[in-house]
């Protein structure tokens, strides 16, 4: 569908997909919110670099049970190798993250904000 065609509809059909879209939406948040408030799910909120503390000291034991809780979870999935380097790669991308040394950060960080905001 066009936007011509989309502009040609009534009001009424419009709504009616508007509600519909709502409505799912709604079940969906009802029906999986549970889920995303319990570990494993919940755990990965720690990759949410909004919620970040701005204080080095704090940034530095930010989401470790977090990750821990990953690690223990997933950990029948991971080679030794993955499993031994998990915790300083979570480490490396927090300081790189929060201190934007590359251009490919920065413009991540800019886009994620537009997306999010």
């Amino acid at each position: 569908m066009n936007d011509q065609d989309e502009a040609a509809e009534p009001p009424d059909i419009t709504n009616f997909k508007s509600s519909i879209i709502d409505s799912t939406v709604e079940y969906i948040d009802e029906r999986f919110s549970a889920a995303f408030k319990n570990p494993p799910l919940s755990c990965f909120s720690a990759f949410d670099f909004r919620e970040w503390p701005s204080k080095r000291e704090e940034l530095a034991a930010y989401g470790k049970e977090d990750i821990n809780t990953l690690v223990t979870h997933f950990e029948t999935c991971l080679s030794r190798e993955e499993l031994s380097g998990i915790k300083n790669e979570w480490v490396s991308l927090k300081s790189r993250l929060s201190t934007g040394k590359s251009e490919q950060v920065q413009m991540f960080l800019q886009l994620t904000k537009r997306l999010f905001a």
